[in-house]
Order: C-alpha cells, then structure tokens, then sequence
C-alpha cells in the first residue's frame, strides 16, 4: 500500500514536470517565471504555516499557473508593441484555458481551480470571474503575490 503511494506520488511528479518541460519547449520566458513564482508561492505558503499538503497544491499550482498560454501565438506574447484588444482577450482567456487543460486530471488537489482564479484579485478586479475576498482561493490568491 505504501508502496502504491509513492508510486502515485512519483507519478504526479513526473507528469507535473513533463508539463513544464512543455512549456518551457514553446516558451522558456513562462517556463522561467513559473518555476520562480513556485519558489515564492511555496515560501509564502510555509511563511504562512499552510499544511504540507497546502504548500504542496501551491507548488504544482505555481509550477503550471500559466499553462493556458500554450495556445496563445508567439507572436502575441512576444509582441513588442501595444495589444490590440482581441490580443489582450485572448491573454486573458488563459486561465480558464489552463483550466479546461487541467480539470480531468485527478490531481488530489484542486490544482485546476487555483489555476483558473490566478488572475483574480480581492477587489474582484480580476479576471476570468471577478472573483473577491474569500471567494478566491488562498493557493490563488498567494500565486497571485
């Protein structure tokens, strides 16, 4: 049974991390900034007292907030100049993107739901829900920071 375990752990170890080489494959910028993002959240997390299985959702969460990007062009991105509206609904679109990519994984966690709320804010000036206070997420709210 024990072993059973470690054997899961390991695996959701190594699709996480499978993901994040993705990402870094088409954009080693947002590889780069999840990876940093992850060391802060998870800092922040044990700063707080957060449980072990807390600052573990946090780290995964972190480490694949902005997976949604994988379907954003390059080109958009990258773009030197001004977004166009249409450019900046699309960037916005990404966390329920990275949602949609997430949420028949069985993570133990709900790892899917921080990452859709990353880009709300307690006001409820964020995006995709607005979303306020205590409706978002501590893991979001502390990827958010």
């Amino acid at each position: 049974m024990k072993q059973d375990r470690q054997e899961l752990k390991k695996t959701l170890d190594n699709t996480v991390n499978a993901l994040v080489k993705t990402i870094g494959l088409r954009d080693p910028y947002t590889s780069g900034h999840q990876k940093r993002v992850s060391k802060l959240a998870v800092a922040i997390a044990r700063e707080l007292e957060l449980s072990e299985k807390e600052v573990k959702l946090i780290k995964i969460a972190a480490l694949i907030h902005d997976i949604g990007k994988a379907t954003i062009p390059m080109e958009i991105l990258n773009k030197p100049t001004k977004l166009a509206r249409v450019e900046i609904n699309l960037i916005k679109a990404h966390p329920q993107t990275g949602y949609d990519i997430l949420k028949d994984i069985s993570f133990p966690w709900a790892v899917e739901e921080v990452v859709l709320q990353h880009h709300e804010r307690i006001d409820g000036s964020g995006y995709p829900r607005g979303l306020k206070e205590d409706e978002i997420l501590i893991g979001a709210k502390i990827i958010a920071v």
